[in-house]
């Protein structure tokens, strides 16, 4: 009745004498009721009293904060400017009860808290363990703790729920837990993918021993709950590492949870029998939580919870560093195999026309530069009309060292200077091929005449004859 449906407003002389008319049993944390009592005999002003309760059972009392004053005259000023959840988060380390089931390969040595915070040995409980961190992070949200203890493990029933607790329950879904389970088989094809198929191949069963497995089974099951409830005890439930390698050989369906195949299946299993696995989700692929009692006042405040922590991504970080990858199927390697040179002969043989075509325009690009670069030259040569010399030596001297190493310069495989030699130097008189350097560098000076010399005695020559501007026009 005091649940987040309704909102109420109850009038009263006083809060003592109201909270005695109220059953504050019902009371929680998403209770919405003011209460409302005079300030005076003339009824002119009134209190507002925000009214929630955390627990009365565990002994806590009754939270009473002022909401605000009414008058007649300014109407209502409201006081309390924190949204509900906000002001109501702190639980004063209110112990709340939680169970973590599916705890079976936990060491008889080893402490639960341990355990939950054990990252080494995190392959069968993960997905507990994951569930174990979000709600320390929600206790740290909230200001409330949890008492761990483990019971006897023969008292564990499997597909059995206990009628002590209220009957009517709802589940909360916060979007944290991936709770999907598999069968896992190997095939050599995957075309058998619909459910009524995969019972048609009449293969072997076996499972991990889980919570409400034969709820799965006979859910999406209807007709394979018989062949499996007829298994034996000792055939029925079986462990993953040896379900696992009887999947590897063929002709078993094992049912398991995903966190705890993924690494037996890294484990043990080469990336073409990864390939062939076939999996089939029993239930949809959800990311559902909690179970909790209906109207329970702790579910609206927890979803608010939940929601800031998926939000500032400590959900996600929890769930990558607890949870399994799978590993992909590498198609691309399966397909390799020896072939003989006939069988690639044609690449070959395509490969060597590409490799002509290719030599062929790069010769052809290569023949049409240098023949346009040639022109250019030609042109500028034969339209400047410029005279070239070169430094003189007398007629008997022509043939000295000096000379024949100028020649080779100008005869060398360049064909620049090819190019230069066959126009000017082989056209000229052997009288006018070598010159004075004073001679030629006057010549020069006087302009439309070109002179080769030696840096060393052209620049002596410059400085000599040559005025500053004549030096920048050089």
């Amino acid at each position: 009745m005091f649940g987040e449906l309704h909102y109420w407003v109850i009038l009263g002389s006083d809060l003592k004498n109201l909270f005695e008319l109220i059953d504050d049993r019902a009371f929680g944390l998403g209770t919405d009721l003011i209460a409302v009592v005079p300030l005076n005999d003339t009824e002119d002003r009134y209190e507002l009293y925000d009214v929630y309760s955390i627990s009365k059972e565990r002994g806590i009392p009754m939270k009473v904060t002022l909401f605000g004053i009414w008058n007649n005259q300014e109407g209502l000023n409201i006081t309390l400017l924190q949204t509900k959840f906000e002001r109501r988060s702190n639980l004063e380390r209110l112990i709340i009860k939680a169970t973590y089931f599916k705890l079976i390969y936990r060491p008889d040595n080893m402490s639960l808290e341990d355990y939950f915070n054990d990252y080494e040995n995190s392959v069968g409980d993960a997905i507990t363990k994951f569930g174990f961190q979000l709600i320390s992070h929600l206790a740290d949200l909230y200001n409330f703790s949890t008492s761990l203890r483990s019971g006897a493990k023969r008292r564990v029933k499997l597909n059995h729920l206990s009628q002590e607790y209220p009957q009517t329950a709802k589940i909360l879904k916060s979007r944290l837990f991936v709770t999907k389970v598999v069968l896992i088989c190997t095939m050599g094809l995957a075309h058998e993918r619909t459910y009524n198929e995969f019972g048609k191949l009449h293969m072997k069963m076996a499972s991990e021993a889980m919570v409400y497995l034969e709820f799965f089974l006979k859910y999406y099951f209807p007709y394979e709950i018989p062949s499996f409830l007829k298994l034996p005890e000792n055939e029925k439930l079986m462990n993953p590492d040896k379900g696992m390698q009887l999947v590897e050989e063929g002709g078993l369906a094992y049912h398991m949870h995903p966190v705890v195949c993924y690494p037996i299946i890294d484990k043990l299993f080469d990336n073409r029998e990864i390939c062939e696995l076939m999996e089939v989700h029993v239930a949809r692929p959800t990311r559902t939580a909690f179970g909790a009692t209906m109207n329970s006042s702790f579910v609206e405040i927890a979803r608010v919870g939940f929601t800031k922590i998926n939000e500032v991504g400590l959900r996600h970080r929890q769930y990558l560093k607890w949870s399994h990858l799978k590993r992909p199927c590498r198609k691309d390697i399966l397909s390799a195999a020896s072939i003989n040179i006939y069988e690639f002969s044609p690449y070959l043989l395509l490969l060597a026309v590409e490799i002509m075509m290719s030599t062929t325009l790069c010769l052809i690009e290569v023949i049409l530069v240098n023949h346009g670069m040639c022109i250019n030259i030609r042109n500028i040569v034969c339209t400047e009309h410029v005279s070239v010399s070169y430094r003189s030596f007398k007629p008997r001297d022509r043939r000295t060292n000096e000379s024949r190493s100028f020649e080779s310069f100008l005869q060398k495989p360049d064909w620049e200077s090819q190019i230069f030699y066959q126009i000017y130097c082989l056209k000229l008189p052997e009288s006018e091929q070598y010159r004075l350097p004073e001679v030629g560098m006057q010549l020069v000076q006087k302009g439309g005449y070109a002179y080769h010399t030696h840096p060393d005695v052209g620049y002596r020559l410059i400085h000599k004859y040559y005025t500053s501007n004549a030096r920048f026009a050089s």
